[in-house]
C-alpha cells in the first residue's frame, strides 16, 4: 500500500513541479541560512524530499510492537544507518501542533520531548540521526502536511561509508549519487 501511494505521488508533472520547488527552496532560501550559521559551503541534500501526511486518527510513522497511541514509532535516524552528521529539516505546508506534531528532544538520551508547533511555510532543523524523535496517534481533527528532507555538511560527511553495502530506501542507499546530491552555496548575505 505505501509502495504504490509512493510511485503515484512521485510520478507525473505534479511531482516534477514539486521536485522543482524544493530545489528552489533548498537551494535560495535553506542552504544560504545553514551556510551562514555553519561556516558551511557545501552540502549533501536529499535529492528527493520526503511528503510526510499525519491524518487525522492516524500517525505520520508506523507503529512498532509495544506502541501506545501517546508515543508511536519512537526512534533515532542513526537507528536506520543515516549518517552522524545528518540534519533533518522538516518544512510545514499546513499547521503543526499537539498530536498531529513531531515529538522531539533537546539533545540526544535527554527524554524531554517536546512537541514542534509549526506554522505553515515555517522550517524546523533538528539532529534526528541522535535525537528521539515520535508521533502520536493524531486527534486533533486537522491533517499534518510537510515535506521532510535531510542536509549534511561536507565536512562532517563519511565518504568511507559510500563503500559499505546498507540499507537502502526507495530513494537508493544513504550515499552521494543516489540519496543525496552534492550543492556547493554561498552563505546569506555573502
Amino acid at each position: 500500500k505505501d509502495i504504490l501511494r509512493a510511485r503515484v505521488l512521485s510520478s507525473g508533472e505534479p511531482y516534477a513541479r514539486l521536485i522543482f520547488a524544493y530545489r528552489q527552496l533548498v537551494h535560495e532560501h535553506v542552504l544560504p541560512k545553514l551556510a551562514a550559521v555553519l561556516g558551511e559551503g557545501e552540502f549533501a541534500v536529499q535529492r528527493e524530499p520526503s511528503l510526510r501526511f499525519s491524518l487525522p486518527e492516524a500517525s505520520a510513522l508506523g507503529a512498532r510492537e509495544g506502541d501506545d497511541d501517546g508515543c508511536i514509532g519512537l526512534h533515532t535516524d542513526g537507528d536506520y544507518d543515516h549518517q552522524p552528521g545528518e540534519l533533518n529539516v522538516m518544512l510545514a505546508l499546513s499547521r503543526v501542533f499537539g498530536s498531529n506534531g513531531l515529538f522531539v528532544e533537546s539533545e540526544p538520551m535527554a527524554g524531554d520531548y517536546h512537541c514542534v508547533d509549526l506554522e505553515p511555510g515555517r522550517l524546523f532543523t533538528f539532529h534526528g540521526v541522535a535525537c528521539r524523535h515520535y508521533n502520536q496517534r493524531n486527534e486533533t481533527g486537522c491533517s499534518r502536511v510537510s515535506i521532510d528532507f535531510r542536509v549534511i555538511p561536507m565536512s562532517k560527511y563519511d565518504r568511507s561509508r559510500d563503500a559499505v553495502e546498507r540499507k537502502a530506501t526507495r530513494a537508493g542507499r544513504f550515499t552521494l549519487g543516489e540519496y543525496f546530491e552534492l550543492i556547493d552555496v554561498k552563505p546569506e548575505g555573502g
